[in-house]
């Protein structure tokens, strides 16, 4: 059995690889509605795997809000 160990910004790097290649692909199909799904739902799984890595998904998804601390509380500011 394999002892590999991946560390957080290994992870968050390969998320936004992912990210940055759909993004790449998308830009040559257009706008339509099926495409805006379509990106909906690989930021919605990006976001997802991010999360299950304890990594935020702003780090990993350029166009989400990125984290304020307000106190002792977590924020997340709405764009």
């Amino acid at each position: 059995m394999s002892a590999d160990v991946w560390f957080q910004r290994d992870i968050a790097n390969l998320l936004l690889a992912t990210y940055e290649s759909k993004a790449q692909t998308l830009s040559m199909f257009g706008s339509n509605q099926e495409t805006a799904r379509y990106h909906a739902g690989i930021r919605d799984t990006i976001s997802t795997l991010a999360l299950a890595f304890g990594i935020s998904p702003a780090l990993v998804i350029p166009d989400v809000a990125a984290p304020q601390i307000e106190s002792e509380n977590w924020l997340v500011s709405e764009p």
